[in-house]
């Protein structure tokens, strides 16, 4: 099986392969949820507990994604912040001189 790195490698095929993993956890998930229910008959706790366990797997695996952005978010801000908050450089003697400026250009040629 593939890493989910080497999917994005793998450009067009990589969409395959996504589709049969999707496809593979999907079915594993539908017979879970068959287990769970001919469990329920013989223990109603046991099998609410795989029902919980189930969903919690599942809310975890949709917010990863999620997590990791806000996560990448959350240091892309705070560098940010930290370069905005850098002071300035203290103003040096040759900062108050005046520059001289140039004749204004007036059009005509010399």
């Amino acid at each position: 099986m593939t890493t989910a790195k080497e999917k994005k490698a793998n450009g067009a095929g990589g969409i395959v392969d996504s589709t049969v993993g999707l496809g593979a956890a999907a079915t594993k998930f539908a017979i879970d949820q068959v287990e769970t229910v001919l469990c329920a008959v013989a223990s109603p706790g046991r099998a609410m507990d795989r029902v919980k366990r189930s969903i919690d797997n599942f809310a975890d695996a949709m917010n990863a994604p999620i997590e990791q952005a806000r996560e990448a978010a959350k240091e892309v801000t705070a560098k940010a912040v930290e370069t905005v908050r850098k002071p300035e450089p203290e103003p040096t003697d040759e900062a108050d001189e005046e520059v001289e400026t140039p004749p204004a250009f007036n059009g005509r040629k010399t």
